[in-house]
Protein backbone atom coordinates (compact mmCIF):
# COMPACT_ATOMS: atom_id res chain seq x y z
CA UNK A 1 0.00 0.00 0.00
CA UNK A 2 2.62 2.27 0.82
CA UNK A 3 4.51 1.49 -2.35
CA UNK A 4 1.07 2.69 -4.31
CA UNK A 5 0.64 5.45 -2.01
CA UNK A 6 4.15 7.06 -3.87
CA UNK A 7 3.45 6.19 -6.92
CA UNK A 8 0.26 8.11 -6.46
CA UNK A 9 1.44 10.93 -5.17
CA UNK A 10 4.03 11.60 -7.88
CA UNK A 11 0.91 11.39 -10.07
CA UNK A 12 -1.33 13.89 -8.28
CA UNK A 13 1.75 15.93 -6.88
CA UNK A 14 1.57 15.43 -3.56
CA UNK A 15 4.45 16.81 -1.74
CA UNK A 16 4.30 14.28 1.50
CA UNK A 17 2.50 11.01 2.81
CA UNK A 18 1.82 10.91 6.23
CA UNK A 19 1.75 6.78 7.41
CA UNK A 20 -0.83 6.46 10.28
CA UNK A 21 0.81 3.98 12.62
CA UNK A 22 -1.72 2.60 14.38
CA UNK A 23 -2.30 -0.83 12.27
CA UNK A 24 1.42 -1.69 12.17
CA UNK A 25 3.13 -4.23 15.45
CA UNK A 26 6.39 -3.19 14.23
CA UNK A 27 8.14 -0.80 11.84
CA UNK A 28 10.96 -3.11 10.96
CA UNK A 29 9.61 -3.62 7.35
CA UNK A 30 8.62 0.11 6.82
CA UNK A 31 11.89 1.36 8.21
CA UNK A 32 13.90 -0.97 6.28
CA UNK A 33 12.18 -0.24 2.39
CA UNK A 34 12.05 3.60 3.45
CA UNK A 35 14.76 4.15 5.59
CA UNK A 36 15.13 7.46 7.61
CA UNK A 37 11.48 8.10 6.46
CA UNK A 38 12.75 8.60 2.63
CA UNK A 39 12.27 12.20 1.10
CA UNK A 40 8.58 12.47 1.20
CA UNK A 41 7.32 10.59 4.35
CA UNK A 42 6.04 11.26 8.00
CA UNK A 43 5.42 9.23 10.69
CA UNK A 44 2.32 9.59 12.73
CA UNK A 45 1.79 7.87 15.91
CA UNK A 46 0.52 8.25 19.46
CA UNK A 47 3.59 6.93 20.86
CA UNK A 48 6.78 9.00 21.82
CA UNK A 49 9.02 5.46 21.31
CA UNK A 50 7.30 4.22 18.43
CA UNK A 51 8.89 6.27 15.37
CA UNK A 52 12.27 6.65 17.02
CA UNK A 53 12.34 2.82 17.46
CA UNK A 54 11.97 2.31 13.63
CA UNK A 55 14.95 4.43 13.06
CA UNK A 56 12.68 7.34 12.04
CA UNK A 57 14.58 11.21 12.53
CA UNK A 58 12.78 13.36 15.30
CA UNK A 59 11.70 15.80 12.22
CA UNK A 60 9.72 12.90 10.58
CA UNK A 61 7.97 12.22 13.57
CA UNK A 62 4.62 13.97 14.37
CA UNK A 63 3.44 12.47 17.87
CA UNK A 64 -0.24 12.99 18.47
CA UNK A 65 -1.37 12.22 21.82
CA UNK A 66 -5.09 10.93 20.96
CA UNK A 67 -6.33 7.50 21.08
CA UNK A 68 -9.45 6.57 19.59
CA UNK A 69 -9.92 9.22 17.24
CA UNK A 70 -11.64 9.26 14.06
CA UNK A 71 -9.58 8.79 10.51
CA UNK A 72 -10.94 12.20 9.90
CA UNK A 73 -9.80 13.55 12.68
CA UNK A 74 -6.33 12.00 12.83
CA UNK A 75 -5.71 13.48 9.15
CA UNK A 76 -6.91 17.14 10.51
CA UNK A 77 -4.40 17.18 13.75
CA UNK A 78 -1.46 15.26 11.41
CA UNK A 79 -2.14 18.09 8.74
CA UNK A 80 -2.22 20.95 11.87
CA UNK A 81 0.93 20.07 13.26
CA UNK A 82 2.32 19.36 10.23
CA UNK A 83 1.50 23.07 9.34
CA UNK A 84 2.53 24.54 12.65
CA UNK A 85 6.17 22.78 12.30
CA UNK A 86 6.92 23.67 8.69
CA UNK A 87 6.90 20.37 7.65
CA UNK A 88 4.20 21.35 4.89
CA UNK A 89 3.08 24.13 3.18
CA UNK A 90 -0.69 25.24 3.26
CA UNK A 91 -1.04 25.19 -0.58
CA UNK A 92 -0.04 21.56 -0.26
CA UNK A 93 -1.31 18.04 -1.66
CA UNK A 94 -0.95 15.42 0.76
CA UNK A 95 -1.81 11.48 1.30
CA UNK A 96 -2.24 9.96 4.24
CA UNK A 97 -2.32 5.82 4.28
CA UNK A 98 -4.25 3.92 7.17
CA UNK A 99 -5.15 0.61 8.19
CA UNK A 100 -7.43 -1.13 10.56
CA UNK A 101 -6.16 -0.71 14.35
CA UNK A 102 -2.83 -3.95 15.13
CA UNK A 103 -3.60 -5.50 12.03
CA UNK A 104 -0.31 -5.01 10.91
CA UNK A 105 -1.44 -3.67 7.32
CA UNK A 106 -1.46 -0.49 5.43
CA UNK A 107 -4.69 -0.67 3.30
CA UNK A 108 -6.59 2.78 3.04
CA UNK A 109 -5.45 6.07 1.06
CA UNK A 110 -6.84 9.77 1.33
CA UNK A 111 -5.58 12.29 -0.78
CA UNK A 112 -6.16 16.08 0.85
CA UNK A 113 -6.01 19.25 -0.65
CA UNK A 114 -5.29 21.47 2.29
CA UNK A 115 -5.75 24.75 1.08
CA UNK A 116 -9.69 23.49 0.14
CA UNK A 117 -10.09 21.08 3.37
CA UNK A 118 -8.57 23.72 6.39
CA UNK A 119 -10.09 26.84 5.55
CA UNK A 120 -11.72 27.31 8.88
CA UNK A 121 -8.07 27.17 10.43
CA UNK A 122 -6.26 28.79 7.79
CA UNK A 123 -9.11 31.64 8.78
CA UNK A 124 -7.60 32.04 12.08
CA UNK A 125 -5.00 34.11 10.71
CA UNK A 126 -7.42 36.89 9.55
CA UNK A 127 -9.89 36.80 11.99
CA UNK A 128 -7.45 36.36 15.17
CA UNK A 129 -5.08 39.25 15.50
CA UNK A 130 -1.99 37.53 16.87
CA UNK A 131 -2.80 33.86 17.51
CA UNK A 132 0.56 31.88 16.49
CA UNK A 133 -0.59 28.68 14.35
CA UNK A 134 2.10 26.75 16.77
CA UNK A 135 0.16 27.82 20.20
CA UNK A 136 -3.00 26.50 19.23
CA UNK A 137 -1.25 23.19 18.76
CA UNK A 138 0.56 23.42 21.95
CA UNK A 139 -2.97 23.86 23.75
CA UNK A 140 -3.95 21.01 21.93
CA UNK A 141 -1.70 18.69 22.74
CA UNK A 142 -1.67 19.96 26.15
CA UNK A 143 -5.60 19.26 26.39
CA UNK A 144 -4.95 15.58 24.78
CA UNK A 145 -2.52 14.46 26.98
CA UNK A 146 -5.13 15.72 30.02
CA UNK A 147 -7.65 13.90 28.27
CA UNK A 148 -5.40 10.67 27.63
CA UNK A 149 -3.97 10.79 31.41
CA UNK A 150 -6.30 12.96 33.61
CA UNK A 151 -4.30 14.12 36.77
CA UNK A 152 -3.47 12.11 39.64
CA UNK A 153 -6.08 9.61 38.54
CA UNK A 154 -9.13 11.42 37.82
CA UNK A 155 -10.49 13.38 34.81
CA UNK A 156 -9.33 16.61 34.21
CA UNK A 157 -11.18 19.26 32.49
CA UNK A 158 -9.71 22.78 31.18
CA UNK A 159 -9.92 25.90 28.42
CA UNK A 160 -7.31 27.59 26.97
CA UNK A 161 -8.46 31.02 25.50
CA UNK A 162 -5.76 31.80 22.75
CA UNK A 163 -5.18 35.27 21.76
CA UNK A 164 -6.67 39.24 21.53
CA UNK A 165 -5.26 39.34 24.84
CA UNK A 166 -6.06 43.03 25.25
CA UNK A 167 -9.71 42.76 24.48
CA UNK A 168 -9.93 39.28 26.54
CA UNK A 169 -8.64 41.19 29.47
CA UNK A 170 -12.08 43.00 29.87
CA UNK A 171 -13.91 40.04 30.54
CA UNK A 172 -11.36 37.98 33.31
CA UNK A 173 -11.23 37.94 36.66
CA UNK A 174 -9.27 35.72 38.72
CA UNK A 175 -10.51 33.11 41.09
CA UNK A 176 -7.38 32.64 42.68
CA UNK A 177 -4.04 34.50 43.15
CA UNK A 178 -2.30 34.10 39.62
CA UNK A 179 0.08 31.67 39.35
CA UNK A 180 2.27 33.30 36.52
CA UNK A 181 2.36 36.98 38.28
CA UNK A 182 6.28 38.55 38.59
CA UNK A 183 7.92 35.70 36.33
CA UNK A 184 9.40 37.15 33.68
CA UNK A 185 7.82 36.71 29.87
CA UNK A 186 10.68 34.13 28.73
CA UNK A 187 9.86 31.66 31.60
CA UNK A 188 6.44 31.67 30.42
CA UNK A 189 5.87 30.80 27.11
CA UNK A 190 3.32 27.61 26.61
CA UNK A 191 5.61 26.53 23.81
CA UNK A 192 8.19 25.87 26.29
CA UNK A 193 8.74 21.98 26.74
CA UNK A 194 9.95 22.01 30.54
CA UNK A 195 6.12 24.01 31.51
CA UNK A 196 4.09 21.79 30.23
CA UNK A 197 3.90 19.67 33.51
CA UNK A 198 3.28 22.77 35.37
CA UNK A 199 0.35 23.95 33.22
CA UNK A 200 -1.35 20.08 33.62
CA UNK A 201 -0.96 20.79 37.30
CA UNK A 202 -2.73 23.88 36.92
CA UNK A 203 -5.53 22.03 35.38
CA UNK A 204 -6.73 21.15 37.94
CA UNK A 205 -7.31 24.57 39.48
CA UNK A 206 -11.14 25.83 38.17
CA UNK A 207 -11.01 28.24 35.84
CA UNK A 208 -9.11 29.44 32.14
CA UNK A 209 -5.60 29.68 31.11
CA UNK A 210 -5.36 32.89 29.17
CA UNK A 211 -2.31 32.85 26.65
CA UNK A 212 -1.17 35.88 24.64
CA UNK A 213 -0.93 35.04 20.70
CA UNK A 214 2.84 34.14 21.27
CA UNK A 215 2.28 31.62 23.43
CA UNK A 216 3.05 33.70 26.83
CA UNK A 217 0.77 32.16 30.11
CA UNK A 218 -0.76 35.17 31.20
CA UNK A 219 -2.74 33.73 34.33
CA UNK A 220 -4.63 30.42 35.23
CA UNK A 221 -7.65 30.01 37.24
CA UNK A 222 -9.25 32.58 35.46
CA UNK A 223 -13.05 33.33 35.80
CA UNK A 224 -14.40 34.44 32.22
CA UNK A 225 -17.52 36.57 32.39
CA UNK A 226 -19.79 36.23 29.62
CA UNK A 227 -22.70 38.87 28.66
CA UNK A 228 -23.80 36.94 26.33
CA UNK A 229 -26.76 35.20 26.25
CA UNK A 230 -27.41 31.14 26.28
CA UNK A 231 -29.71 31.25 23.72
CA UNK A 232 -26.75 33.12 21.19
CA UNK A 233 -24.33 29.96 21.86
CA UNK A 234 -24.93 26.39 20.09
CA UNK A 235 -27.05 24.44 22.37
CA UNK A 236 -26.20 21.36 24.28
CA UNK A 237 -23.22 23.16 26.06
CA UNK A 238 -22.08 22.89 29.68
CA UNK A 239 -20.71 25.99 31.79
CA UNK A 240 -17.30 25.20 30.89
CA UNK A 241 -17.61 25.17 26.73
CA UNK A 242 -20.39 28.04 27.03
CA UNK A 243 -17.47 29.92 28.78
CA UNK A 244 -15.61 28.93 26.08
CA UNK A 245 -17.42 29.47 23.34
CA UNK A 246 -18.96 33.48 24.87
CA UNK A 247 -15.71 34.76 25.03
CA UNK A 248 -14.96 33.93 21.59
CA UNK A 249 -18.15 35.78 20.37
CA UNK A 250 -16.81 39.19 22.43
CA UNK A 251 -13.43 38.81 21.20
CA UNK A 252 -11.27 37.54 18.73
CA UNK A 253 -9.92 34.65 20.61
CA UNK A 254 -9.86 31.14 19.84
CA UNK A 255 -10.71 28.82 23.12
CA UNK A 256 -10.19 25.06 23.49
CA UNK A 257 -11.83 23.06 26.12
CA UNK A 258 -11.58 20.13 27.22
CA UNK A 259 -14.73 18.42 28.71
CA UNK A 260 -13.99 16.78 32.23
CA UNK A 261 -17.04 14.21 31.48
CA UNK A 262 -16.20 12.91 28.09
CA UNK A 263 -12.95 13.68 27.40
CA UNK A 264 -13.61 15.44 24.21
CA UNK A 265 -11.60 18.14 23.24
CA UNK A 266 -13.42 21.24 21.36
CA UNK A 267 -12.20 24.58 19.59
CA UNK A 268 -14.21 27.68 19.90
CA UNK A 269 -14.39 30.56 16.95
CA UNK A 270 -16.63 33.07 17.00
CA UNK A 271 -18.69 31.75 19.55
CA UNK A 272 -19.36 28.34 16.85
CA UNK A 273 -17.36 25.33 17.37
CA UNK A 274 -14.95 24.74 14.66
CA UNK A 275 -13.50 21.25 15.68
CA UNK A 276 -14.37 18.41 18.27
CA UNK A 277 -11.35 16.00 19.12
Amino acid sequence: CLHHARELAREVGASCIFVHSGSLEDLDTLSRDFPGGGDNILFVTNSKFAGREGGFPEKKIIEIPFKGITRANQIELSVIFALSRGLVDKSARVISVFGLPDSGILDAIQITEISREFKVFFSLDSTSTDLQHQVLVRAIEISGELAEEGREGKPSGCIFVLGDDAQVKHHCQQMIINPFKGYAEGELNILDPSLKETVKELSKIDGAFIVRGDGVLLSAGTYLRSRIALAELPSGLGARHAAAAAITLMTRAVSVALSESTRKISIFKNGEKIMVL
